[in-house]
């Protein structure tokens, strides 16, 4: 074993989940916006994690962060991994994501009124063209705080970031699962990270106007960097240059579990 091994080993504590820690290797998971697009960024997680579960052991991730719509998928995920390492039915928490994006009607997340004069009237009076009040609801009914905090589990916690952008700066602000915010700001935060400007109403943490943080980080690399990730899975919706070509879904679940590592799971 290299001196540099010996080193950033002697960092980290024995997991207590019987498995080695990552030693130069700290996974993150970046997953981005694209509105109803998301339902692409579910449905990756929901295979990839499906099977890992059905496995019995989950990649050792130290980041989840999220953007636009993939803050509210990037939450179900780190209270999924919370569920797992609880034995509180981590199965639940990709049925939810299913539900979310394959039974949620369109109702439950805004309401857009018909007509250009009533869309217009929005705009001018709510500031925005579809009424969202639905959808702050719909992250508060999945949003459980108690699973979060077991995610956070010293000595391998899993981090959530839901990223946004405070409106009066017009800078990027995050919202860390451990940074003592409380329940009710997390909830905006996520429901302010999907709010998509102009399209929808707009939206405020902690009296702050605030809105979609894809607008200026499509994918949110900088979280899991920032945290000092040397490997981060991204799920990217938006850009054109990233192009997985004819993969399946068993060919991406592979790149996943390549990507994870042996010797770093759950």
């Amino acid at each position: 074993m290299s001196t540099k091994t010996r080193a950033v080993m002697s960092r980290y504590p024995a997991s207590k989940h019987g498995c080695p820690l990552p030693v130069e290797k700290k996974v993150g998971i970046a997953l981005s916006g694209g509105g109803s697009h998301g339902a692409f960024t579910a449905g990756i997680i929901h295979t990839a994690f499906s099977t890992f579960l059905k496995d019995g052991k989950l990649p050792r991730v130290s980041v989840i962060a999220g953007t636009s719509t993939g803050s509210l998928v990037a939450a179900l995920l780190a209270q999924f991994y919370g569920r797992f390492r609880g034995g509180k039915e981590p199965e639940r928490a990709l049925a939810d994501l299913e539900h979310v994006y394959t039974k949620t009607s369109q109702n439950e997340v805004g309401i857009l009124p018909s007509g250009t004069i009533c869309k217009v009237w929005n705009l001018l009076t709510k500031g925005g063209l579809m009424d969202i009040a639905p959808l702050k609801l719909l992250v508060d009914k999945y949003y459980d705080q108690a699973f979060f905090d077991a995610a956070l589990e010293e000595p391998d916690p899993v981090l959530y970031v839901a990223d946004v952008i405070d409106m009066p700066t017009g800078f990027g602000k995050q919202f860390y699962s451990n940074a003592g915010h409380g329940r009710a700001t997390m909830c905006e935060a996520i429901f302010a990270s999907c709010a998509q400007p102009v399209v929808m109403t707009p939206a405020t943490v902690s009296g702050h106007w605030s809105t979609d943080g894809g607008v200026r980080e499509v994918i949110p690399f900088r979280e899991p960097m920032r945290n000092g990730c040397t490997h981060i899975l991204a799920v990217a919706l938006n850009e054109p240059h990233i192009d997985p070509g004819n993969a399946d879904a068993q060919q991406l679940y592979d790149t996943a579990g390549t990507f994870a590592g042996a010797g770093t799971t759950e």
